[in-house]
């Protein structure tokens, strides 16, 4: 499918629960010019923008806006989208402690989701995410895995700017949904800018647990300015009950994110219960990150049968900010595994005021 220039709604009524509901296999393009008769040597996406929006109603305000923008379900690979703007989304159903995740409350730009024992695993190409709003989980996407299937969608010179979640993943949700569940994203040269977590993870909240893994890797991507209000300013990692998070990040620039009440200024990670997070960071950059209380960039935290061994290789640590471990805070009990690995990695004017550059 090619789309010219322009905006575009999922509905033109005003009934909130109505998506752009994209089938397996196919792929739609942005990016056409909306004038004459273009081929795929005519498209660009920068020149000819191409949105799809919530603003159902038009009138610019978001409170009636489409709770989901995009729905897949069980879409292979072989399903991309390319070259869209996507915003306005506003999953804004009232939630409680103990509100199950809907299409009404979380994924507002995308809601991605795959049954028991199926592949939901979409690519995403030169899209932009901008300014969608959850009052759950996700306030742009939504991964969730069933039960022996897998949500191992990818990202590809993408945005995630200026998104919120009401509890966690201001930019991205991924969950595993049952046991041997899978929900390990591919994100190479994508940027996450000014999202906001309620809760925890910034931009991005991982959920693997109960025999599910949730790892993926990272390349080349930036996080700047992302805030969570509790714990993980840019990345939330989280692995109890025999679940698995072991993500690889390469490349990437970790840059003023922040954890207001909580601990990992940039990345945080949370193994318990024999859960497992073996991951690896090599050639990245924190820079400035802030935590008010572990770990001004990295935190680790393991406990009840636990086990976590990070790997940090060639990466810089600057003028990142904690009270106890300025650039990273590792700690284990009852049983935990805990084992840093660094290798030739820079530390410079990071302020602890227990553990200037390392708490462990």
């Amino acid at each position: 499918i090619w789309v010219a220039a322009g905006i575009y709604y999922p509905t033109s009524t005003t009934d909130r629960t109505i998506s752009f509901v994209i089938p397996n296999g196919v792929q739609v393009l942005g990016g056409f010019p909306n004038t004459g008769n273009p081929t795929l040597v005519n498209r660009n996406p920068q020149a000819n923008l191409t949105e799809l929006s919530g603003d159902i109603d038009q009138n610019g305000n978001s409170a009636n806006n489409s709770y989901n923008i995009i729905y897949t379900k069980n879409v292979d690979s072989n399903t991309i989208v390319d070259g869209f703007t996507i915003s306005g989304g506003n999953a804004d159903a009232t939630v409680a402690s103990n509100t199950p995740i809907n299409r009404d409350n979380s994924g507002a730009a995308w809601f991605n989701e795959a049954n028991s024992f199926t592949d939901s695993s979409p690519t995403i190409r030169n899209c932009k995410f901008i300014n969608n709003n959850a009052s759950k989980n996700g306030g742009a996407m939504f991964h969730e895995a069933g039960a022996g299937a897998k949500a191992n969608y990818s990202l590809e010179n993408c945005e995630f700017d200026n998104n919120f979640s009401g509890e966690n993943g201001g930019a991205i949700y991924n969950l595993h949904g049952g046991s041997s569940s899978e929900c390990s994203p591919i994100v190479v040269n994508t940027n996450f800018t000014g999202n906001i977590a309620s809760e925890d993870g910034g931009a991005i909240h991982n959920n693997g647990s109960f025999f599910g893994e949730i790892s993926g890797s990272y390349t080349d991507c930036d996080f700047i300015n992302n805030t969570a209000n509790a714990t993980g300013g840019a990345i939330f990692n989280t692995a109890f009950f025999q679940g698995k998070t072991n993500p690889i990040y390469t490349q990437c620039r970790f840059i003023l994110n922040t954890a207001t009440i909580g601990s990992g200024g940039a990345i945080s990670f949370d193994a318990s219960g024999n859960g497992v997070a073996n991951y690896k960071i090599t050639n990245c950059t924190f820079d400035r990150n802030i935590s008010s209380v572990y770990g001004g960039a990295i935190y680790n935290r393991i406990s009840n049968n636990g086990e976590i061994k990070p790997v940090y290789a060639n990466c810089i640590f600057k003028e990142n900010e904690s009270t106890y471990g300025g650039a990273t805070y590792s700690i284990g009990a009852f049983g935990s595994n805990l084992d840093v690995v660094i290798a030739n990695c820079i530390f410079y004017q990071n302020d602890g005021g227990v553990g200037g550059a390392i708490y462990q």
